[in-house]
């Protein structure tokens, strides 16, 4: 079997895709534990990190079984699947433990491993792979193992990044936690568009029929061009600011990630709300959304002020930002 980890606080959408593919046991608050037979049918869900594989077996954490443990487990198998015979295996361990116990805990099961399986194993960055081993209930551990490296096909079109660049599956918890207000064949735009990613995986749920992304940032047009086309779609790539950029037809949406504005002063935020309330209103067409993910105040504020913008709804998103969804009116 296999888990599929979710980023910290997007466990709950993860957790209704796949109650809507009819799993609905095996949720845990690491992530969803899958069998084998269901692998197949959930590889292309976008809601999870990353997955990790099961490795059958047990695991006592004692030293003097070590060696018995992971010969009779899984573990040696799949090391000779996924590696070649005569490579040497960078291995990071993560052991679970409770905070008090988790230094002493990877330090013991680090050294037992790399001494006990020395001919195979070492522990230098770049790491090949990560063993997470999960404390259980009844004693002993679960142990997961996450190859490191591995081409992520779900998002392989993203090549192209910069420092600011959402993660993909970031993009992707975005699109699906505003997925009742998206249209089919709308026209979309996102005018901080970065890299792309946000805009071509709104595309990925449900296809539009233009899209057009803007940045100021010629390095991001660049970054952008190139996902867009591995991805295989067209979008309208303009270096312009958002503030100034025109559209002959209205869009039925945007979708943006805001710039982060914290070391801007505050007349210099307050500027940028009042230009991007304006740029909103200007491009959205009657009954049209934004979808902006940003922090709380300012935004609200820039809605209130804005005789031809509605605020709909407010979703969650992180610890400090959440996705502000704006009706034009």
């Amino acid at each position: 079997g296999a888990l599929l980890v979710t980023e910290k606080g997007f466990y709950e959408p993860l957790k209704e895709e796949l109650g809507s593919r009819g799993i609905v046991k095996g949720f845990s608050a690491v992530g969803a534990l899958i069998g084998s037979d269901d692998l197949p049918r959930v590889r292309d869900i976008r809601l999870y990190s990353h997955l990790m594989y099961r490795i059958r077996g047990t695991f006592t954490g004692r030293p003097e079984t070590m060696r018995e443990e992971i010969s009779q487990s899984d573990f040696l198998r799949f090391i000779r699947r996924t590696t070649r015979p005569d490579d040497k295996v960078s291995v990071r361990i993560v052991v679970h433990e409770r905070k008090d116990h988790h230094t002493d805990a990877a330090k013991r099961f680090t050294a037992e491993f790399l001494y006990l399986f020395r001919d195979r194993l070492v522990n230098t960055a770049p790491y090949d792979m990560e063993l997470h081993f999960y404390p259980r209930k009844s004693g002993g551990y679960i142990l997961f193992v996450n190859p490191l490296g591995m081409e992520d096909e779900r998002f392989s079109y993203v090549r192209e990044r910069l420092s600011t660049s959402m993660q993909p599956v970031k993009a992707a918890i975005f699109v699906y936690l505003i997925r009742k207000y998206l249209r089919e064949d709308a026209r979309v735009a996102d005018i901080f568009s970065g890299n792309s990613t946000l805009l071509l995986e709104r595309d990925e749920y449900i296809r539009t029929h233009v899209m057009f992304a803007t940045d100021t940032n010629q390095d991001a047009i660049s970054a952008g061009k190139k996902n867009a086309a591995r991805k295989g779609r067209n979008v309208y790539f303009v270096r312009r600011s958002a503030f100034t950029f025109e559209s002959d037809e209205p869009f039925d949406e945007i979708i943006s990630e805001l710039p982060d504005l914290y070391e801007k002063s505050e007349s210099d935020r307050a500027d940028f709300f009042a230009k991007t309330a304006a740029a909103t209103e200007r491009l959205l067409s009657e009954h049209g959304h934004a979808f902006y993910l940003a922090g709380g105040s300012e935004i609200k504020a820039m809605i209130r002020k804005s005789e031809g913008l509605s605020f709909c709804e407010e979703i969650p998103f992180d610890d400090n930002r959440s996705i502000y969804v704006i009706e034009r009116v």
